[in-house]
């Protein structure tokens, strides 16, 4: 697997490439957390036989590698809220302390797909194989259901009192954007 990845770094008013030479694969996410100033990246690699999604930490010019997992129906990835990194572990999302993973949240009774959006750890929209649901910090409840098994949620967009969320259908080769608005409570 070739390295298809270039990570360049814009300081002191001049950009410079680090040295990715140990990643082999795309890095698809890389975000900086506030509370231990790591970069934290997610490394695709395709193949014939199987992908594998690799999450690292970055600091200091090294990459360490810090989980690895063979995509069959769930996988990991990153993401960033508030500063923060947060980790889909397969079924588990889970931030890191101290160099650990700390489970935020378990997904693993549920039909979770593969993608969430957050806001902060209690206020998280999560992609399920048959909809959408949203974690409040102790519950999960769908927003909506889908019949149709060849429907995915591609990205969201959450501001402060609206969500747009963009799906396409595999079937129909529609792409939509679903909108929905926040209500205090």
């Amino acid at each position: 697997m070739l390295n298809n990845s270039v990570i360049v770094h814009f300081a002191n008013n001049k950009w410079t490439v680090d040295s990715t030479s140990e990643l082999k694969g795309i890095v698809a996410h890389l975000y900086r957390n506030e509370a231990d100033n790591s970069i934290y990246l997610q490394v695709i690699k395709y193949s014939d036989t199987y992908d594998t999604t690799l999450i690292y930490e970055y600091t200091e010019g090294r990459y360490r590698e810090l989980y690895k997992t063979i995509w069959d129906k769930h996988w990991a990835t990153v993401s960033l809220i508030n500063g923060e990194v947060l980790f889909v572990l397969r079924t588990e999302i889970a931030r890191i302390r101290d160099q650990q993973f700390q489970t935020v949240l378990n997904l693993g009774n549920t039909k979770f797909y593969e993608n969430i959006w957050e806001r902060n750890s209690k206020d998280i929209f999560i992609e399920m194989t048959d909809g959408l649901a949203h974690y409040n910090g102790t519950d999960i409840e769908y927003l909506f259901h889908h019949d149709q098994p060849n429907v995915g949620i591609f990205d969201a967009v959450l501001f402060q009192g609206d969500v747009f969320f963009l799906v396409h259908e595999y079937d129909t080769g529609l792409s939509l954007v679903y909108h929905g608005t926040f209500t205090k409570q």
